[in-house]
């Protein structure tokens, strides 16, 4: 029967280095924090990493950076709210997604419950819910899969593996956000804010886009 550990390793498969570094770094310094303190910096790495994606996505950089990080009520200054728009820009995969939305109910348990820990055998009911739905997530599902059922891990050990793998994809969906947003406009424009021999260009190319579409 195999079984998880209960501490953060990723796989050094990204073709940055830079990233690989970054994971190292970041593994190692979970490695010296409390559960709770674990817990959180994890989940504020996936957030960052929200934020990354998002600004690597959106041509306006100067208007994203406040949209997203200023703290004034906008729609996109939470974990949640990120990680939605992310999903609607399939940014993110719904399994991703529903991964962030699971760990960030485990954060808020350990945010807001002096007391909550992984040993603890008193769990909120919360706290049972969220691990019960981590279990079932593809990630999960798929290591079963793989070891034909044949492994085993603690609460803290699913939690660690699925944090893994999510900000492994996260990190490695950099680039695909980045190449989206270089093909989008960085402003709108009108067809009639261009010189009359581009409009001409676009007009004819559009008629005889349809012209082969109804022949």
């Amino acid at each position: 029967m195999a079984k998880l550990g209960e501490s953060l390793s990723f796989i050094a498969s990204l073709e940055s280095e830079e990233y690989n570094k970054m994971l190292s770094d970041f593994a190692s310094a979970v490695e010296t924090e409390t559960e709770r303190g674990a817990v959180l910096n994890i989940v504020s790495f996936i957030d960052e990493r929200l934020i990354a994606l998002l600004n690597g996505f959106f041509p306006n950089k100067l208007k994203t950076k406040a949209l997203i990080e200023q703290l004034d009520g906008s729609p996109l200054s939470t974990l949640m709210y990120r990680a939605k728009i992310a999903n609607v820009l399939y940014l993110i995969t719904d399994n991703e997604y529903e991964a962030i939305k699971i760990m960030a109910m485990i954060r808020n348990e350990f945010a807001h419950n002096w007391g909550t820990a992984w040993s603890n055998s008193e769990l909120t009911d919360n706290f049972k819910k969220a691990i019960k739905k981590l279990l079932t997530l593809s990630y999960a599902e798929e290591l079963k899969k793989m070891y034909r059922g044949e492994i085993e891990g603690s609460n803290k050990g699913w939690f660690f593996y699925i944090s893994s793998k999510v900000i492994s994809d996260l990190l490695a969906r950099q680039s695909y956000a980045e190449n989206l947003g270089k093909r989008l406009p960085e402003k709108y424009i009108s067809i009639f804010d261009l010189p009359i021999e581009e409009r001409k260009r676009i007009i004819m190319a559009e008629q005889s886009r349809r012209q082969a579409q109804n022949p």
